[in-house]
């Protein structure tokens, strides 16, 4: 699915995340995590980076995050023809209406590019009129010689043709709507549920025979059971695991593990039962955050850090130097001078200066403290490590 908008995230503090949309639910539960949001709650965003839509900014300025995902979704999943037609039907609704354009409008758009016919290599009235003339679109020119083809002002004939249909050229072609629009009854902006799976692979068999990219492909989740993995490997048409490649489609920890083909498929399902179980105990926040503080990149690291667990301390209201600081101050000062105390203090230094009196280490996800006050060494000492 192609990439459609890059959004900044904050909880409107000091808190913020960024997503790249369409996202998936887990993806956009992370981005919930990093900002302590509960699900339900659709944080502030902005959009910084674009594919093709442009155009829409200031169009979407209004919904909210997931319903800018779900229309991402949709856009995301278009062929060529199909963003011609969505950009000629924005482009037609735009040149007619009066009032503003909503979020329910542009899914109506998206859901009726099969009304529009494009033209893919027309964009100018001059290439519409020389493709109508040429195509025998226009009765009055059957009959004329060759040679007084190339005398027609092409240019004015595609305008009047334009106007009568009241097409639209965009940067994918023509653009002509040939059908009635039907409405979009689609439900929307829908708040991200946690899937049933921990993660999701696209599985196919490598093919030895000519290289490149397997021919049959198919989605497993994980944890899986032996008959899901053994009809999986059917599918695809292996004979066995050693003959199957994968790709990541999703996880409960996004971008992890980045490496999973030193693992057997057993290893992989019995990390993904595990992962399982942290989300239902409710600490897959704090794992992600041990997780990401020392630095894992595989499952066999992840694995030992299930381990040693409740040998951390979690606190992920903590998200700068200064929190960690005033959490200090709080619990240490009587209330009657914790203000004017405040004043005077560099807080950013003095929460340093904790962090590394007691080993913590800050993460998207808050403060990762060992209980035992040794320093969070990096399980994988050439991966990538979080300073101070």
């Amino acid at each position: 699915m192609a990439k459609v908008f890059s959004v900044e995230l904050s909880d409107g503090a000091n808190r913020f995340a960024e997503l790249t949309l369409p996202a998936t639910d887990y993806e956009l539960l992370d981005a919930l995590d990093k900002l302590q949001l509960q699900p339900g709650a659709s944080p502030q965003w902005e959009i910084y980076e674009h594919t093709h839509f442009q155009y829409l900014e200031v169009f979407v300025s209004d919904c909210s995050l997931y319903e800018l995902n779900s229309l991402s979704r949709k856009l995301g999943n278009m062929d060529h023809d199909q963003l011609g037609a969505f950009e000629g039907l924005f482009k037609m609704a735009l040149d007619k209406r009066e009032g503003p354009m909503s979020i329910a409008d542009l899914f109506t758009y998206a859901n009726n590019t099969d009304c529009c016919h494009v033209l893919n290599d027309v964009g100018s009235d001059d290439q519409l009129g020389r493709f109508y003339a040429v195509n025998g679109f226009i009765p009055e020119l059957e009959d004329i010689p060759d040679f007084a083809f190339d005398r027609l002002d092409y240019s004015r004939i595609g305008k009047e043709m334009r106007e009568a249909e009241h097409g639209v050229f965009t940067r994918f072609g023509y653009v002509l709507q040939n059908d009635t629009l039907k409405p979009s009854h689609e439900e929307i902006g829908k708040s991200p549920q946690a899937p049933d799976y921990t993660l999701r692979l696209l599985i196919g068999r490598y093919p030895f025979e000519t290289g490149g990219e397997p021919e049959v492909t198919t989605t497993l989740d994980f944890p899986a059971s032996e008959a899901a993995m053994v009809k999986a490997l059917e599918h695809v048409g292996a004979a066995s695991w050693e003959e199957v490649i994968f790709t990541v489609e999703d996880s409960a920890i996004p971008g992890f593990p980045e490496d999973m083909y030193g693992d057997s498929f057993e290893a992989i399902n019995d990390y993904a039962q595990t992962v399982k179980e942290i989300q239902e105990n409710g600490e897959l926040t704090k794992f992600k955050a041990v997780v990401t503080a020392k630095g894992c990149t595989t499952i066999s690291e992840a694995l030992l850090i299930v381990e040693q667990l409740d040998q951390y301390f979690f606190e992920p209201k903590v998200s700068t130097p200064e929190d960690v600081a005033r959490d200090e101050i709080n619990a240490t000062v009587s209330v009657q001078s914790i203000d004017s105390l405040i004043k005077h203090v560099n807080l950013y230094a003095y929460g340093r200066e904790l962090m590394e009196e007691y080993r913590s280490n800050l993460t998207p996800f808050g403060l990762i403290t060992p209980r035992d006050g040794q320093e969070l060494e990096a399980v994988n000492q050439t991966g990538p490590q979080l300073s101070m």
